[in-house]
């Protein structure tokens, strides 16, 4: 029986330790529980927060790109509207390759169209644009201009759109190549070619890769952008002059400028000849020289600044020649940046959230559209109101004003009591005329014999 007794107490104590360890367990599930529910809230949280985030974003995002859209064509006719797709889509494709977000793309059709491009044109330009830009390190705006300004300058326009993008692209390789080899920025060589020295070259029909060469020889020596326009511009317009004006002397010196075609010799060529006939003299004796060919003070000094710079011109014009899919490389090698690849991710995400939201502008756009409906039917109303309530403020004003007349008039002639005066005079008008109408009703009355009248 004791052995029984104390079985029986072990086993009642194992119960109890399991029981408090039930309900310790209890305990603790009940507290992952609440935890678990808590985490669960917490993450529906932040899921709604991230798509209300995301929703705002590509709204955001879809109204600014409609609005570049908008303006862009609203300068293209029907022909812009009837690619307004094909035109947005390219925008938003671009805008996953680059650092230029879809909405800037769409703000360049803008400016192409200010060019003068039709919209096949301007959608081959687009990818153009976007890589100079990124070459150039400047913004689309300011890429545009510069690049089909030059274009335009030097002749190089077709109303083909295959071949003005190929004539995009060669400008484009020749002045990122520019800017690869010599002292100046790619702004700076394109606002050269638009202030003045585009126009010399065409005039003259050399290749623009002479010309750019010889704006390089210049940056090299600290004449840049639209002094170096003007510069360029001066030495060919005045090395043609000289020479036909002083041609003895030309000849007495055994230079030329011309060739037996009457065509413009080689720019390189031309600054080798005085390099050479400028040899052992002195700064004096070369401006002597120069005044005796013929030439101004100001074309004289720029001319000085090329001299023994032949060989590099001739350099420059060599590698100019084949600079093809130089835009490319010095893009794409910029496009390697982390913060390239952060505005290309951001421009992706920017790209997907327009295209969920994308759905919603047209309940946007008939929201719009009936709360301004609805703007303009209380503002009408208002004018209503408006309108009656002048009415009557004039109609309370007369009324003011004569009384106040009045009384100004009674006081002057000493009547001071003529409002009240003349008030009286109309009611007791009235009476005399109510008794009168009495008397003569009564008088009718008694001719027909219903009672006397006295």
């Amino acid at each position: 029986m004791a052995s029984i007794g104390t079985l029986t107490a072990y086993l009642t104590a194992n119960t109890g330790s399991f029981n408090k360890g039930m309900a310790f367990a209890e305990s603790r599930m009940g507290k992952f529980g609440a935890s678990a529910a808590s985490i669960a809230k917490a993450t529906a949280a932040i899921t709604a927060g991230a798509l209300a985030t995301v929703a705002t974003k590509g709204i955001q995002s879809n109204i600014a790109f409609e609005e570049a859209m908008t303006n862009s064509l609203s300068i293209m006719g029907e022909a812009g509207q009837e690619a307004k797709g094909e035109m947005a889509d390219l925008a938003n494709e671009l805008a996953t390759k680059g650092r230029q977000s879809a909405t800037q793309l769409a703000e360049s059709y803008f400016f192409l169209a200010s060019a003068g491009l039709d919209v096949q044109q301007q959608m081959k330009a687009l990818s153009v644009v976007q890589q100079f830009a990124t070459a150039g390190n400047f913004d689309m705006a300011t890429a545009t201009d510069q690049l089909t300004d030059a274009q335009s300058a030097l002749g190089l326009s077709s109303k083909d759109a295959n071949e003005n993008m190929v004539n995009m692209i060669k400008l484009s390789d020749v002045l990122v190549k520019a800017n690869t080899m010599a002292n100046a920025s790619v702004s700076q060589f394109a606002t050269a070619l638009t202030t003045k020295a585009a126009t010399a070259i065409r005039n003259l029909n050399k290749p623009m890769e002479e010309g750019i060469a010889v704006l390089a020889a210049f940056a090299d020596q600290g004449v840049k952008a639209q002094e170096a326009g003007t510069a360029l511009n001066i030495v060919f317009r005045d090395l043609q002059s000289a020479s036909t004006k002083n041609e003895k002397a030309w000849r007495k010196q055994g230079l030329a400028i011309f060739d037996n075609t009457g065509k413009m010799r080689n720019t390189a060529d031309i600054v080798a000849d005085l390099e050479t006939k400028f040899e052992g003299l002195d700064d004096k004796q070369k401006k002597l020289t120069l005044s005796q060919l013929g030439f101004q003070d100001r074309s004289q000094s720029f001319i000085l600044t090329l001299i023994g710079m032949s060989d590099k011109i001739r350099m420059y014009e060599d590698r100019l020649k084949s600079a093809g899919g130089t835009t490319k490389d010095v893009a794409d090698k910029q496009l390697d940046s982390l913060g390239a690849r952060m505005a290309i991710l951001s421009n992706k995400f920017d790209v997907a959230t327009k295209s969920l939201t994308e759905g919603l502008l047209p309940a946007m756009e008939w929201g719009v559209d009936l709360f301004s409906d609805i703007s303009d039917s209380i503002l009408n109303a208002t004018k209503s109101v408006g309108g009656f309530w002048e009415t009557w403020k004039a109609g309370a004003k007369d009324t003011i004003l004569d009384t106040q007349f009045a009384r100004q008039f009674g006081q002057l002639t000493g009547l001071e009591n003529v409002v009240d005066m003349r008030t009286s005079a109309e009611k007791e008008t009235e009476s005399i005329n109510k008794k009168a109408a009495d008397f003569r009703a009564a008088q009718s009355m008694g001719n027909m014999g219903v009672f006397n009248v006295q």
